[in-house]
């Protein structure tokens, strides 16, 4: 029988956060070594997500800065399939050669059995309704999107789900609609384009951003224009 692992997610929103694991009532962090897709992959299925495009984020990820947690798992090696991290090959539980910046963090396909979470949005500072700076509701506070990587293909995803003509939405980088004043809550959004609200994209949750790269959008009919695509500075 399989020693008993729960996993969870933490300094994160939902899908992406470190990974930490309980084992025999203590809970620690996992170690990067090894740690790869197939081993994101599993620990995805833990937490309630789908395994697909799951991503190991190694090292770094706001981890630093909380170092009292032991490392519980290190050199894991799975082939992807298995139901539980403690089923894949591991040195033994708490025996490691890691530092707390080796840390992993998971990106979990947001297609969970629980659902994306909610994200409320509005559009700031522009000058009608249709226009202005995005902003996201997360956990009951009101935050930017870095205009990183955000094309018009984002744009019409927070036109949708606004309830605005979204055909020819365009977005519009820079801090045009003036810099917010609250957290930058989500960077590095990819969506497909079909999504009903921009939680079921792909994003981060952490950042590299200031407010002189807030996005915002303009919202309108038509066909799409070329995409406009801010690349990570």
């Amino acid at each position: 029988m399989a020693p008993t692992l729960t996993a969870r997610q933490v300094y994160g929103t939902s899908n992406i956060g470190i990974l930490e694991v309980q084992f025999n009532g203590t809970w620690g962090r996992v170690c990067d070594d090894g740690f790869n897709n197939n081993s994101a992959a599993v620990a995805c299925r833990m937490l309630g997500f789908s395994s697909s495009r799951s991503v190991a984020l190694s090292g770094n990820f706001q981890s630093t800065a909380h170092t009292s947690p032991p490392i519980v798992l290190d050199d894991l090696n799975c082939t992807g399939n298995e139901p539980t991290l403690a089923l894949c090959q591991h040195s033994p539980f708490f025996q490691h050669d890691c530092q707390h910046s080796e840390d992993v963090a998971l990106f979990c396909n947001l297609s969970s059995t629980g659902g994306a979470p909610s994200i409320a949005i509005r559009l700031v500072g522009g000058s009608d309704a249709m226009s202005g700076r995005v902003e996201v509701n997360i956990n009951g506070i009101w935050g930017t999107v870095c205009d990183d990587d955000f094309t018009n293909i984002d744009a019409m995803v927070v036109c949708r789900q606004l309830g605005l003509p979204f055909n020819g939405a365009t977005a519009i980088g820079s801090s045009y609609f003036g810099a917010g004043s609250g957290p930058i809550l989500l960077d590095d959004v990819n969506c497909q384009g079909t999504e009903s609200s921009i939680s079921r994209c792909l994003y981060s949750s952490t950042h590299n951003c200031q407010h002189t790269e807030d996005v915002g959008v303009r919202c309108s009919t038509g066909s799409i224009k070329t995409n406009v695509n801010y690349k990570r500075h």
